[in-house]
């Protein structure tokens, strides 16, 4: 669990996909997140960089139509998947471009997990390594999008991938308390704020093979 702070990410707490507890951790870092964005919790769900294929298109426009015709025939059997079950995202302006390619079964999966644990995801992205890509990778919205964001309200894209600057309130895996101990959440999320800012977002981690999650 990320959340948005002046400069950058603090990292919250984090739960292992093995961990024997793992619904009931979850629950106890999405009770966390509530209690950092009171008036509504919604996460954006941040992709593993081993399921995402960067490479470098020839692709030179001259305008967004065609350089995206352009992207989609190069991805022609560079995957395993059709091209029509691929999601992509580029940055550049020149003859060549950077690409970030990602499988929809994938972001699907990703959706999956955030719904079980109630994270309301709305927008998948990924944190490139290097010089992969320049900036964040936008994947688009989520299925559960559009009943999470006001009407006439846009989700809004980070320019920056997520950085985190700080470690805060866990250094170890989050486990979920005993009951004695264990927080009160509530019996249904909040409704989201009136525009949704990416500063009252928390960021979810999911675990591989699934995305993570940014709130």
């Amino acid at each position: 669990l990320l959340h948005r702070a002046s400069g950058g990410w603090h990292e919250v707490g984090s739960v292992a996909i093995d961990a024997p507890d793992l619904t009931e951790a979850v629950g106890y870092l999405r009770s966390t997140a509530l209690g950092l964005a009171p008036r509504g919790l919604s996460t954006k769900l941040v992709i593993p960089n081993d399921q995402i294929l960067y490479l470098s298109v020839v692709a030179p426009g001259p305008d967004a139509t065609s350089r995206r015709s352009q992207i989609t025939s190069a991805l022609e059997g560079r995957t395993p998947y059709a091209v029509e079950d691929l999601v992509f995202d580029w940055w550049g302006n020149g003859p060549e471009v950077q690409v970030a390619v990602i499988a929809r079964e994938t972001l699907a999966e990703a959706e999956g997990f955030a719904i079980e644990h109630r994270m309301n995801p709305i927008s998948f992205v990924a944190v490139p390594e290097g010089r992969k890509f320049r900036g964040e990778p936008w994947f688009g919205p989520t299925s559960l999008a559009a009943t999470l964001v006001p009407d006439g309200e846009k989700i809004e894209r980070d320019q920056d991938p997520v950085q985190v600057v700080a470690r805060s309130l866990a250094s170890e895996p989050v486990t979920a308390p005993r009951p004695a101990a264990k927080a009160k959440t509530a019996a249904r999320p909040e409704a989201p704020a009136a525009k949704v800012q990416p500063q009252e977002k928390p960021v979810v981690a999911a675990p591989k093979p699934k995305a993570k999650t940014a709130a």
